[in-house]
């Protein structure tokens, strides 16, 4: 069996985080079975082997086994710190971390989490990255009702990712964060443009799910404005 330079299994890693933010859920598991063929033949490199366990602690989180994606984050955390790593490895176990906290609705520790990552993306020229990290930071602050905040950083996130035509999903969940956060301040105009943005995107680019939940939120905002069952919605 031929050895696989790490190099080689570091750049499918980085395709396969790109897919994974992206929200690809299928193709991310293709992936990651690739992966799981050539991380035995590749060269020793422990770096790489970290940066995999860390984007796969990402990939669990997408695919809700936060059980698993936790457990890894433990597993790392050690490695990932230490003050010789590289500045992106510190990140993405922040910036996880972070995450990872969220889903057991512990927000406050999320945003910790993400201020610490902040540090270290300083210093990473990526982006996209930097679109991710105020995507996340948004949902955050939604939850703990600081609305000014949460806008502030979706803004930042939705221009980004309108830069990239294959992060229009993102677009869609940004155009959502802001209508949620402008209904909890009664905007109820700007929330029903907010909502109507994201459907039209959504079903200009096939994402059904997407489509459905503007559609519903939407429904919301009519709701609490007392509107009756007769409303043209569009």
């Amino acid at each position: 069996m031929s050895t696989i330079a790490f190099e080689e299994v570091g750049q499918v890693i980085n395709d396969w985080y790109k897919v994974i933010k992206q929200q690809d859920v299928s193709k991310a598991a293709i992936m990651r079975k690739e992966m799981e063929n050539m991380l035995p033949s590749m060269e020793k490199n422990q770096n790489v082997l970290l940066y995999f366990n860390l984007i796969d602690s990402r990939y669990k989180l997408m695919t809700e086994d936060y059980k698993k994606s936790g457990e890894l984050l433990d597993k790392v955390q050690a490695k990932a710190l230490e003050e010789s790593t590289e500045n992106i490895i510190q990140y993405y176990f922040h910036l996880f971390s972070g995450m990872y906290k969220f889903h057991q609705k512990r927000y406050i520790n999320a945003i910790i989490y993400y201020k610490m990552a902040e540090e270290q993306l300083k210093k990473i020229p990526d982006e996209i990255e930097k679109a991710e990290f105020h995507y996340q930071l948004a949902i955050a602050y939604y939850q703990i009702e600081q609305n000014i905040f949460s806008i502030t950083h979706a803004k930042t996130a939705y221009a980004i990712f309108k830069a990239h035509d294959s992060y229009k999903e993102k677009m869609v969940k940004c155009e959502m964060i802001l209508g949620a956060n402008k209904l909890d301040l009664l905007l109820h105009e700007q929330t029903k443009k907010h909502y109507e943005k994201a459907r039209s995107i959504a079903k200009e680019n096939g994402f059904r799910y997407t489509e459905s939940l503007a559609l519903f939120n939407f429904g919301i905002c009519f709701e609490r404005q007392k509107c009756s069952a007769s409303c043209e919605l569009f």
